[in-house]
């Protein structure tokens, strides 16, 4: 009876008792909740909110290792890093300096101190801290002690200069390696041979060590007092390159790496002369190829202030090394380490080329003298003439062409010329193809030898040293 007087007066509406429950479980479970938390629309009335379907559970992305060197060739007036990444093989030089020519590819090696944080830009008051490593060899040649406020700087120096490079590859070439975990390798040049007895590559391992564990710091500026507490006791654990995957290579033998395994490859003595901004490097080495192994022996290396400023203050008068050096190192400090390479001209004084004929002849000679003390005296390494590689910045001027190719001939005559038959062989390096970007091709000799780094230990060969001098 009460149905038939509801029906009448409601029609065929239900009573909310009476109503079957919703057939969509979402808008039930909209329903059931609390008034309170139903949202209103704009106009006040109250509405239901579907619920959005929950996001599935994925299981995290497995992110694969990757395999990447930094060569890192830290010059006396500005350096250079290139990135090495084996799988591609892509070798690719990086904007230290914030990129576009050439200029923004060289990194000025210096620093700036100001109340106690370093810096790369000058900020007024700061104290200019730099010629860092000619300082070092300097104290290395004197075989006096390295001055610890130099090595600190030099450590500042590359902590900064490898944040660097790990900025510009999380901006740059990370986001399209989304998957992949990089594994870092690092390898930096040494103005020397190496061996376990080479005191240079020992205060350079000391520095990466320190560097290496203060890049991925948590500290928003880098101080002295850091620099200073990580040479005394570096952490590994903070490194973001392990100990073991640290190297020290001799320049002369990274910048053979490409030259070695290019159609180009020599087999057999050779003769690498690196004219920097500061110093002339001179080594004499043997290569052996073969199918089982790559091997560069180190026979003898010198390396003297003799670089390409030093050549340009001979010019000017200024003949004492100890003058030149003061000269050349306040000159670096106010350059960019572009200017002033190579002035066209073959001319030089007298006195520097006396200098030059002093380093780089024992070099030649005292592989001859090794190989008759080794009773292989009756050997003709050079039977077409001495092979030798010129490169670096500086040997762009005329006067380092002509101080091989004619002086260094008529020193030769008399003491070894049934060895060169009186010819020098000046071989060319190939700009490989993996190398990049492409308009730092002409200019690739300045890149030499943080290419050669950037392909990794076994691209370096295996280097060795027969006789330490």
């Amino acid at each position: 009876m009460l149905n038939k007087i509801f029906k009448t007066l409601f029609g065929d509406a239900q009573p909310e008792s009476e109503k079957s429950a919703p057939k969509n479980p979402r808008v039930a479970r909209a329903a059931a909740a609390p008034l309170a938390a139903v949202p209103k629309a704009s106009n006040g009335i109250r509405k239901l909110d579907i619920d959005s379907p929950k996001p599935v559970n994925k299981a995290p992305v497995k992110l694969l290792p990757i395999d990447l060197v930094i060569g890192l060739d830290v010059g006396t007036s500005c350096t250079k890093a290139v990135l090495g990444d084996p799988e591609a093989p892509a070798q690719i030089a990086i904007p230290l300096n914030g990129g576009q020519g050439l200029e923004g590819y060289l990194l000025p090696t210096k620093v700036f101190l100001r109340n106690g944080i370093y810096s790369l830009s000058a900020a007024h008051g700061a104290d200019l801290c730099s010629n860092l490593k000619m300082r070092l060899m300097q104290s290395a040649l004197r075989k006096e002690r390295a001055d610890p406020k130099t090595v600190a700087h030099l450590t500042a120096f590359v902590v900064i200069t490898l944040r660097l490079v790990l900025d510009w590859y999380d901006r740059e070439l990370a986001p399209d390696r989304a998957n992949r975990t990089p594994v870092w390798h690092l390898n930096v040049g040494l103005p020397s041979k190496g061996g376990t007895d080479d005191e240079f590559a020992k205060l350079y391992d000391r520095i990466l060590r320190a560097a290496v564990s203060l890049v991925r710091s948590d500290a928003p500026t880098l101080s002295l007092t850091q620099v200073q507490s990580a040479l005394d006791a570096p952490c590994e654990g903070t490194a973001i390159v392990p100990h073991d995957r640290i190297g020290a290579f001799p320049e002369a033998g990274a910048q053979l790496a490409s030259l070695i395994q290019s159609p180009h490859s020599p087999d057999g003595c050779l003769m690498v002369v690196d004219v920097g901004a500061g110093t002339l490097d001179v080594s004499m080495l043997k290569v052996t190829t073969s199918a089982a192994v790559e091997r560069c022996t180190f026979h003898h290396c010198k390396v003297a202030p003799l670089g390409v400023h030093y050549l340009h203050l001979a010019r000017s008068g200024i003949s004492s090394i100890d003058t030149a050096t003061g000269r050349v190192m306040k000159y670096l400090s106010e350059d960019n380490g572009v200017s002033g390479i190579g002035d066209g001209s073959a001319e030089g004084p007298q006195d520097f080329i006396a200098k030059c004929k002093s380093t780089i002849l024992p070099v030649v000679v005292g592989y001859r003298k090794s190989l008759k003390d080794s009773f292989l005296g009756f050997l003709r390494p050079w039977p077409d003439g001495l092979p030798y590689v010129l490169s670096g910045g500086g040997h762009r001027d005329a006067f380092y062409q002509e101080l091989l190719s004619v002086h260094l001939v008529s020193w030769l005559e008399p003491v070894c010329s049934e060895w060169t038959r009186n010819k020098l062989i000046r071989k060319n390096f190939p700009p490989p193809r993996s190398f990049s970007p492409k308009h730092l091709l002409a200019d690739f000799d300045r890149f030499s030898v943080a290419h050669g780094l950037s392909l990794g230990r076994d691209g370096l060969m295996d280097i060795r040293s027969a006789q330490m001098d």
